[in-house]
């Protein structure tokens, strides 16, 4: 590139000689203005050297020099040589060499300017320069103000949502299943920003997903009722028991296909190492979505996930209830003596309700049988067991299946708080007092029994529950080998 700019102004440097050289031949006067001490190509000299550069203007010099001293007076023949080279003379010394250092300062002046100029467009060029990374900079630290701010209004956000997701913990320990999934779905909003959510619990006997909660209410008919595993983004993560966000669309193209447009980001609930259920956010804000919400899902749904499993769901008005006005010892026995788990927080809450207008005491009873059973024959032995205590401890007590396979839980009320006592000892007897037929095999089970009444625990189905719960608990950690 420098060789070919060089070659360049050596061309220029001669080309702008030759308007000079054509004026000397032309004009009637001596060859290379010796009269006038060659002053054109003196002064042209430095006209080259500043315009096109100090090659340029030495290949001015170089020719015009050539021409004036021998090309000139070569071309020209009818020049007398001798009366030529003799003109030289009548120039005054003193003129001559005015004319030389004029020709030299000229060149070497010009050179020196060009270089300035030079100098001055690339400081020019370098404020340019600098102005524009200052630009840049400024948008940098505006950015990084925004970003800054972005960053602290977050870190407040963070403290407030930490109190008050402290609030929907508290509310999580509810054994009302809607209220833990209300409190569940307000953690997730509070947390990630969301604005739309909903919980699915997978069902591993049909392999599908069913929508137990979702808000805001108008969206119930924005997401599907019912989603199957393998065609699905939550049954994705059913599958894989990971974490699914918005994002893993581009290195896996292959799940648009099963995309509905409603999961941005979908988090397992996990509990005891099996899939409950799905945490499925569908609508999220732009400047919401980023690594923070996806981790804020995850720990909504771990936090969540010990009262999804322990909550019970309502099931509206259970006809084995009693009005407050209605004496609780009439009511009738039902033809099936073993109730579902899924009535027996509704049906506590309103026995105790009840209860506790007419002065009467409500006790709950949790029983655990200890077998080597398979998980039908213990169902099947409490169907047994639970009829003999419900038909052994009178109209006045309801039993029901619990939370595991070879779980009861038996409600009774009575208008004294002894009977409690009594109706331990009873149940006690009864279990452990003979052995019991299941699928023609003969169990001799272990029983562990966690109670609480309302004298203890008021009349609130929920603490009830947890109480009889921790009994339980105590009674199989007194157990030699536990």
């Amino acid at each position: 590139m420098k060789e070919r700019t060089t070659t360049r102004q050596l061309i220029l440097g001669l080309i702008a000689v030759m308007p000079v050289i054509v004026l000397d031949v032309a004009l009637p006067h001596s060859l290379g203005f010796i009269d006038l001490a060659a002053l054109p190509y003196i002064a042209l000299l430095p006209v080259v050297t500043l315009a096109m550069g100090s090659v340029a203007g030495l290949a001015a010099a170089l020719s015009s020099f050539l021409w004036v001293a021998l090309l000139g007076p070569a071309l020209l023949g009818n020049i007398d040589l001798p009366a030529y080279v003799g003109s030289f003379e009548t120039v005054p010394v003193g003129t001559r060499y005015a004319a030389a250092i004029l020709a030299l300062s000229g060149v070497i002046l010009t050179n020196r300017i060009r270089r300035v100029q030079s100098d001055l467009d690339r400081t020019r060029e370098r404020s340019r320069n600098l102005d524009r990374d200052l630009e840049s900079t400024q948008k940098e630290a505006q950015a990084l103000a925004l970003s800054l701010r972005a960053t602290n209004n977050r870190v407040a956000a963070e403290r407030s949502s930490i109190t008050i997701m402290h609030e929907q913990v508290k509310q999580l320990h509810s054994l009302d299943q809607q209220e833990v999934l209300n409190a569940t779905l307000a953690g997730v909003r509070l947390i990630t920003g969301a604005s739309s959510c909903a919980i699915y619990r997978f069902h591993e006997q049909t392999l599908k997903l069913h929508r137990l909660a979702s808000w805001p209410a108008r969206d119930d008919s924005w997401y599907a009722p019912t989603l199957t595993v393998a065609s699905s983004i939550p049954g994705r993560v059913v599958r894989t028991g990971r974490l699914f966000s918005l994002r893993e669309m581009v290195d896996h193209p292959e799940l648009r296909k099963i995309d509905d447009k409603r999961s941005i980001i979908c988090a397992p609930i996990v509990v005891r190492n099996q899939i409950w259920g799905v945490l499925n956010i569908g609508r999220l804000p732009f400047l919401h979505y980023n690594e923070y919400a996806e981790k804020g899902l995850q720990v909504v749904a771990a936090l969540a996930a010990p009262a999804l499993e322990h909550a019970m769901p309502s099931t509206g008005p259970n006809p084995r209830s009693a009005a407050p006005d209605e004496k609780l010892s009439d009511i009738s026995k039902p033809e099936s003596l073993v109730y579902p788990y899924e009535q027996l927080y509704d049906t506590l809450q309103q026995r105790a309700t009840a209860a506790e207008q007419q002065r009467y005491h409500v006790a709950l009873f949790l029983i655990e049988l200890q077998t080597h059973l398979s998980e039908d024959e213990s169902f099947e032995l409490c169907e047994t067991v639970g009829g003999a205590v419900a038909h052994a401890a009178g109209a006045s007590t309801t039993v029901f299946h619990y939370q595991q396979a070879g779980q009861l839980a038996v409600v009774s009320v009575g208008a004294g708080s002894d009977a409690t006592g009594y109706l331990l000892l009873r149940i006690s007897e009864l279990i452990g007092g003979r052995a019991w037929m299941v699928f023609e095999q003969m169990i001799l089970p272990q029983a562990y029994i966690g109670f609480a009444t309302s004298t203890q625990s008021g009349f609130d189905a929920t603490k009830l529950i947890l109480r009889a719960e921790r009994v339980l608990a105590l009674q199989r950690a007194e157990e030699p080998g536990e």
